[in-house]
Parts: C-alpha cells; structure tokens; sequence
C-alpha cells in the first residue's frame, strides 16, 4: 500500500515537473520570438511565422516524401536582443532524429532558430558573448540543468560556443544558445534555438533520450 502511494506520489511530481517545463518554455520564447511556437498549435503558429509582415527574403521547401519542411526569412524591424545587429534571421526545419539505435526508432524534431549578426571584430565579439552569458544568466532558472557546448567549422576548427538547456526528464536539450563566427568569418552570430515536437499539433518538449545541438 505504502510503495504504490509513493509510486503515485511520485508520478504526480513528475508530471508536475513536466508540465512546469512547458509552461517555462512558453515564457521564455515569448521574450524573444515573434512567433511563439508554444502558443495554440503548430500549425496556428506556422502560419503566423510564415505570413510575418515583418520578413522578407522568405525561402520556403515543402514537405515531400523525399524531403522535409524548411523554412527562413529575414526580419526588417525585429531586434531580439539588447544589440541593434545588421542582420537577424529567422529559420525552421524538419530533422529525423534517432531515437533508438537498436529498435531503429526514428521522430521528427522541428527546429526553430533565431539568428542575429553583427559584424566580425573584437569588440562585436565581446559584444556577442555578453549577450549568450546574460540570455543564459537571465533563463537558466527555468531549467533543470545546462552543459556547455563546442561549435566548429568545416574545417573542424572551433569558432563558437554556448549552453544547452536541458528540463527534467529530457534528454535532448530543448534550447540552446550560442555564439558563432560564420564560415567566411566576416560575421559573428548570436544563435537561439529551440527544438520541437509537433506529433499532435501542438508543440511541445521533445522527451526522448537522444544527443542534442
């Protein structure tokens, strides 16, 4: 009688815990995105991010049996975060992620990425890097744990980093924040990404244990 009330008990927690997560998620992402991919349904949401008066440059791909959904656009009037950059992009696409090598298991993920550029020097870059220690300072209160990650070029050389955010009982981190120097090394970019399961229409926290960023 005892261990199934703590079993109970427990599961109560841990749905609590879940729950606190998303809601946590929707706050966080409506600092920054004018698309909140949170609120209502995904595809409530797409539409919105689609049809933004405010981007230009939209590039869409729908989705196929040989190809997922992608798309990105460029905003003419959104600043996400507290520098004026020359640039900030918005993008979305589909990825196949594995989720068990040995059922070969496999979901979708949605990832949605802002991205804001400023150009390469040392100062932008001290610019830049104060911004990801404040986003993470500022967030990292509504999420369980952090691990810092490694960005690196084609060339296999380090030109970025960040955190990755991780709730309770996830696996894959559902944001991450970075810096990154771009390939031609003209730019820097200061990068939020938020990772998406969509199975049900709504958007919600991929669960699955599986590798992020």
């Amino acid at each position: 009688m005892i261990k199934n009330l703590l079993l109970t008990f427990s599961c109560i927690i841990l749905g609590v815990n879940i729950s606190n997560g998303q809601n946590n998620m929707v706050y966080v992402a409506s600092k920054y995105c004018r698309s909140n991919p949170y609120l209502g349904n995904f595809s409530t949401f797409l539409q919105h991010l689609v049809n933004d008066p405010t981007l230009k440059n939209k590039e869409e791909t729908k989705k196929t049996d040989s190809t997922l959904y992608s798309f990105t656009g460029f905003y003419t009037k959104h600043q996400p975060f507290a520098f004026k950059a020359t640039q900030v992009q918005v993008s979305l696409w589909e990825e196949s992620m594995l989720l068990s090598d040995t059922l070969s298991l496999r979901d979708t993920v949605v990832n949605y990425l802002l991205s804001a550029y400023l150009p390469n020097t040392a100062a932008n870059e001290k610019i830049v890097k104060k911004e990801v220690a404040h986003i993470y300072n500022r967030n990292k209160r509504f999420f369980a744990q952090s691990s810092q990650l490694e960005l690196k070029n084609r060339q296999g050389q380090v030109n970025g980093g960040g955190y990755n955010m991780f709730l309770l009982m996830h696996g894959i981190a559902p944001m991450s924040i970075a810096w990154q120097i771009t390939e031609k090394k003209d730019e820097i970019g200061l990068h939020l990404l938020f990772r998406i399961s969509n199975s049900t229409n709504v958007s919600e926290t991929p669960l699955p244990l599986f590798k992020s960023f």
